[in-house]
């Protein structure tokens, strides 16, 4: 022992020091656990210590369970747990769980729990998988469980499979079933996947579907492929093409598009694809990109989208130099729109002057909204002034709806006076309605005021009666008298009051 405390700090110290407590704690346990105690809280005492228990289960773990009940509590003695009952259930399973069932609900049962699942589940799954079956509801038999089934799995997936129907809900069931599953694949993909397929559908039948898959891809690229393209199209198809999508653009985006060719026109085709030039795009924008630009048919759009969103994120100005050469006006109008919103995040006055070079009316509109909302966020008196000289249209609507939305929030006071001085059209009454929309809360009787100056009548109706609803929540009374006076439809009046007794 003095030789190894004589060690410089390191590896090697460490590994002297728990190789002379382990000798040291075969002839005297007590004296060698003493010892440990009084060095310094950390790993090596943590190591030191798991090192005198581990010893002492070797040779008699009811002993060594005992010897670690009596050491004063510690931040590690709970991982103590797992060596002794790791080797008590090699020598005897039934004795280690008998004595586990003995410990006081807890981490510490937990934990022993938990080692005999592991370890007997190598030995006798079936016995394992038995025994976890009596245990009380709790992590413990979770742990168990989930442990006992992995480890099943590895060996018979099949028989692990034909018992999943008996597990209750839950995590251990779900964990068993993806497990399952990704070892099945490695051995008889078409079969666990036949099997996925048939489970009730939810996050465990994804899971286990992307589980298999990714297995199988792994091994076979080229079978995996085509099974996917055999699939009828429909939900299941589009899962798989996404699984193994992601997979193959992890390690090689080239010839992950080359798979993802070969799959029929159609949804699961261009979702396989999108994904793929969204992960590709994160890595190599510029390839990513000349391959979004070069693709014809309906899924272009998505993948410029997809493309301009990702690269706008790492570099928005070398996103932004690439759309703008794209040649095609349709193309332009798919890429700009995200670079654009993404440049106004940090510079929506910079952004504001480029919004124009969307050509389409739609995606303008939609740009010029988001602009708004965060040029809204820390200077709406120049977001204001920004859109009070767009012409009356989408766009101008789009971006008064969005610069109020945000600027009411953030100071109804200062957005309602700016407001108050608009003048009357399509635009004024969308910012109208998203400020009544944020003040009915708090002032629904102001909120109400501002609606009747709404001039599109259905807007205005249709405004009112979702004020009045919201104002009975908070006070029916006020809200029922208004109603009752107001010009509201008598059938919506209905709508709103209840019935008279």
């Amino acid at each position: 022992m003095a030789y190894a405390q004589a060690i410089p700090k390191g590896t090697g110290r460490n590994w002297a020091l728990t190789s002379a407590v382990g000798g040291w704690a075969e002839r005297d346990p007590n004296a060698a656990s003493a010892w440990v105690q009084e060095l310094p809280a950390g790993p090596t005492r943590d190591q030191a210590m798991q090192t005198v228990v581990s010893s002492l289960a070797e040779k008699d773990p009811a002993a060594a369970l005992a010897f670690l009940q009596n050491l004063p509590p510690g931040r590690n003695r709970q991982s103590l747990y797992w060596p002794i009952f790791n080797k008590w259930t090699m020598s005897d399973p039934s004795a280690a769980a008998e004595r586990a069932a003995q410990l006081p609900p807890g981490s510490s049962r937990d934990t022993a729990l938990q080692a005999i699942g592991s370890n007997w589940a190598n030995q006798d799954p079936e016995a394992a998988y038995a025994w976890a079956n009596t245990l009380p509801p709790g992590q413990g038999r979770t742990n168990a469980m989930q442990n006992i089934l992995g480890s099943w799995a590895n060996k018979d997936p099949q028989r692990v499979a034909s018992i999943m129907t008996a597990l209750p809900a839950g995590p251990a069931r779900d964990q068993s079933v993806v497990n399952v599953a990704r070892q099945w694949a490695l051995t008889d993909a078409r079969a666990a996947l036949a099997w996925t397929e048939a489970l009730p559908s939810g996050d465990a039948r994804r899971n286990a579907m992307r589980a298999a898959l990714t297995a199988w891809v792994q091994a076979e690229p080229v079978v995996a492929a085509e099974y996917v393209s055999a699939l009828p199209p429909g939900k299941a198809q589009e899962e798989a093409a996404t699984s193994i999508a992601l997979q193959l653009a992890s390690s090689d985006a080239s010839a992950a598009v080359r798979w993802a060719e070969k799959i029929p026109e159609g949804a699961a085709r261009q979702n396989a694809l999108s994904n793929i030039v969204s992960q590709w795009a994160e890595a190599d924008p510029q390839a990513a990109a000349d391959f979004a630009a070069r693709a014809r048919g309906d899924g272009r759009k998505a993948l410029l989208e997809n493309v301009s969103r990702q690269w706008a994120r790492s570099d928005p100005q070398a996103a932004l130099a690439w759309a703008g050469n794209l040649p095609e006006a349709a193309a332009r109008d798919s890429a700009l729109p995200n670079i654009i919103t993404t440049l106004a995040e940090n510079d929506p006055a910079e952004a504001a002057k480029l919004v124009s070079r969307i050509s389409d009316a739609d995606s303008q509109a939609t740009a010029t909204g988001m602009i708004a909302s965060q040029w809204a966020g820390n200077d709406p008196a120049a977001a204001s002034k920004w859109i009070e000289s767009f012409p009356e249209g989408k766009s101008r609507q789009r971006a008064f709806e969005q610069l109020m939305s945000r600027w009411s929030q953030n100071d109804p006071y200062a957005a309602g006076a700016w407001l108050a001085t608009v003048p009357s059209g399509d635009s004024r009454d969308a910012a109208v309605n998203a400020f009544t929309r944020r003040i009915v809360a708090s002032d629904p009787q102001a909120a109400v005021q501002w609606v009747q100056t709404i001039g599109n009548e259905s807007m205005r109706n249709t405004q009112l009666e979702t004020i009045a609803a919201a104002w009975i929540r908070t006070d029916a009374n006020s809200a029922a008298a208004w109603i009752a006076a107001s010009a509201l439809p008598n059938d919506v009046k209905a709508r709103l009051l209840p019935p008279r007794p």
